[in-house]
């Protein structure tokens, strides 16, 4: 991993895929957070392993007060959102949250948190599923997730509701 401006590890896509969590999965969905940069050879890499891409949800980043969009450094343009690419792979497709919308207007929060809105949405697309958040953060942990990163403090990397 190399050292970039936002003072955290990176990995390359290779490094990230070569960890092997794909072959983890035989039956499920993955809810994939790209930069732009990498969104065609994350779609060519998923693909490759035998997922196939279902939807885009993309993050449009909000200052706090919810006036303003944030602005990120970008090669053309300066970026005020993510995108989360939904892939699946053994499951038939689903169309269970029709009434949901392919963008998340949220604020920007705490370093790399993601919106609450994001994983509200991967319950109700996959209720009582077996959650994991690769990369995560003690801002990132969430109830019945297990939640595996470097940045984790919980003594076993999990985090799980008592009931």
């Amino acid at each position: 991993p190399t050292q970039n401006v936002r003072s955290y590890d990176t990995m390359t896509i290779d490094q990230i895929f070569d960890l092997g969590w794909p072959s983890l999965i035989e039956n499920g969905f993955v809810f994939l957070w790209v930069v732009q940069k990498a969104l065609m050879s994350s779609i060519r890499i998923m693909t490759e392993l035998g997922f196939h891409l279902v939807e885009e949800i993309v993050w449009l980043k909000f200052h706090g007060d919810g006036n303003k969009t944030v602005k990120s450094y970008g090669h053309f343009f300066q970026r005020a959102k993510e995108h989360c690419l939904i892939f699946r792979k053994g499951v038939t497709r689903r169309e269970c949250v029709t009434a949901r919308l392919d963008v998340i207007l949220s604020r920007r929060r705490d370093l790399s948190q993601k919106p609450n809105e994001l994983y509200d949405l991967v319950e109700e697309i996959v209720p009582g599923g077996n959650y994991i958040e690769l990369f995560a953060r003690d801002n990132n942990l969430r109830r019945r997730w297990t939640s595996v990163g470097n940045q984790v403090s919980t003594d076993g990397l999990v985090l799980r509701d008592a009931g």
